[in-house]
């Protein structure tokens, strides 16, 4: 199990920019291809108590994540699992793990999660000297749109980044109303 502060500034951009900003990098990092499957309780109690729990699938690898609430960003806890207790998940077997321990603290249990929907990310991924930059093209319910996202350690060293890229790259920041989850989420209620 490992745990980490995650700080990240966002950006929707538009299909033009998305194209503009990967012709920029063209070349440079590495290009991702994850899924992302995500839980909830029928009355939405993760989002009312700020978490969000996913299983991310790269290539053969199964990652399973809580987010919760920091002052400043997000605690992740994050731990390797398999394609099987992946798919024992989606039955409301949750494996024994911290995560499940969190949860029944906020009062989950696990047959109160069900799978509701995932997200697919073609991800370019390029590491720079203050933060790592993500040019995102997400696909879900029949849709998809454009983000950009900084991941940093500090966040106001990577605000002052992150804002320094968008003008370099002369893209007009977009704050995004709601987090993938919540887009694919939503996107799958209206369906």
């Amino acid at each position: 199990m490992a745990e980490t502060r995650e700080i990240e500034f966002k950006c929707m951009i538009s299909e033009d920019e998305y194209q503009k900003i990967s012709t920029a990098f063209s070349g440079r990092g590495k290009i991702i291809k994850q899924i992302n499957h995500y839980f909830e309780t029928k009355d939405r109690c993760l989002k009312m108590n700020r978490y969000s729990l996913r299983v991310r699938n790269i290539m053969d690898d199964y990652e399973l994540t809580l987010k919760t609430p920091l002052e400043i960003g997000v605690l992740e806890t994050n731990i390797k699992i398999t394609k099987n207790d992946f798919e024992l998940m989606k039955n409301h077997n949750i494996p024994s793990t911290d995560i499940k321990n969190k949860l029944m603290c906020i009062g989950v249990e696990e047959n109160d999660l069900y799978y509701i929907t995932s997200l697919t990310t073609i991800r370019q991924e390029i590491i720079l000297v203050d933060g790592i930059l993500c040019i995102d093209y997400n696909t879900y319910s029949n849709t998809h749109d454009f983000e950009l996202e900084f991941e940093v350690s500090d966040p106001i060293i990577g605000k002052r980044a992150f804002s320094d890229i968008l003008n370099e790259l002369g893209i007009t920041f977009k704050r995004s109303k709601q987090g993938k989850m919540n887009r694919t989420i939503n996107a799958k209620v209206n369906e």
